[in-house]
């Protein structure tokens, strides 16, 4: 059994509903997820889910009370991108019987399995994810050559270093800026950690797919069946359109689609005429 985490509030609970169903598809049920549910109705309903398993904000904080003090001192935004470490070393702590935690953006869909890769992990290694800019966006890098969307932390006394430093950073700063010592939100600290860290390697770019970097001859779908080797998708929502890839846009939209009302998802005057086709039809959040 592989073990994840990831953190939502009720806003993207239709993002973390895709992000799960796609991930036990393709691990055939054999992962339980940690959700760090940020609010009552984000932690009621996934509760429903499958292979869930709810972590509640308050005991979070109630574990580590530093964070209540930066809960006050800084922005929404800020204190989720803060919480990003919190989380995998809280579950850590608590069941020391895991050997390992893979945390992962609530807006992923899964295309394949990805136990081939967090396997060649072995039991030491961190893995974390690129952003895989394309030449012409290289520059942004200055916010970051990582994306913490998808990493890996082993629970032995490296990987907890790794986890408690970055929270300690992430305590210290975690704008949705960059500061004055070039750091930027939970991912610039990124960055250095192969060299403070041992065992610190880069996924390969299956697992970094994402709109920036999405090429059209990555993914070919045959009978409404993505044939393609890459891993993990990121952020592929009902408002977004894919950089050089506009012909597969809509049907990587479907899964989003399928989970919530289309009236708050998508403009009424851009409803997909043939979306029965596609198995699309209007879900309650509740469902």
């Amino acid at each position: 059994m592989r073990y994840y985490a990831t953190l939502f509030d009720k806003n993207y609970l239709s993002r973390g509903k895709v992000m799960l169903q796609s991930l036990q598809d393709q691990t055939h049920n054999q992962s339980v997820l940690f959700v760090l549910a940020l609010d009552q109705t984000a932690a009621e309903l996934a509760a429903k889910w499958p292979n869930t398993r709810i972590v509640q904000i308050h005991d979070l904080e109630a574990f580590f009370p530093n964070l209540l003090e930066a809960k006050a001192n800084r922005s929404f935004v800020s204190y989720i991108f803060t919480l990003s470490p919190f989380l995998p070393l809280y579950i850590l702590q608590k069941h020391p019987e895991i050997s390992r935690i893979t945390t992962l953006d609530a807006d992923l869909l899964f295309l394949n399995s990805p136990e081939k890769v967090l396997e060649s992990l072995g039991d030491e290694k961190i893995g974390i994810t690129q952003h895989g800019f394309p030449e012409e966006q290289k520059h942004k890098e200055i916010y970051g050559k990582y994306n913490v969307s998808f990493q890996s932390f082993p629970n032995t006394q490296n990987g907890l270093a790794c986890l408690q430093s970055w929270a300690e950073d992430c305590l210290d700063f975690c704008g949705d800026y960059i500061d004055e010592k070039g750091r930027f939100a939970d991912q610039k600290y990124l960055d250095f950690w192969s060299e403070k860290f041992h065992h610190v390697v880069d996924f390969p770019p299956t697992i970094g797919l994402a709109p920036w970097n999405l090429k059209e001859q990555q993914l070919q779908q045959t009978n409404k069946k993505w044939q393609t080797k890459e891993i993990v998708l990121e952020a592929i929502n009902p408002n977004q359109r894919i950089q050089r890839c506009r012909d597969i846009t809509y049907s990587l939209r479907i899964p989003y689609f399928m989970e919530v009302p289309f009236c708050r998802t998508y403009p009424r005057n851009r409803i997909p005429k043939d979306r029965k086709d596609h198995g699309i039809h209007q879900l309650d959040e509740h469902d």
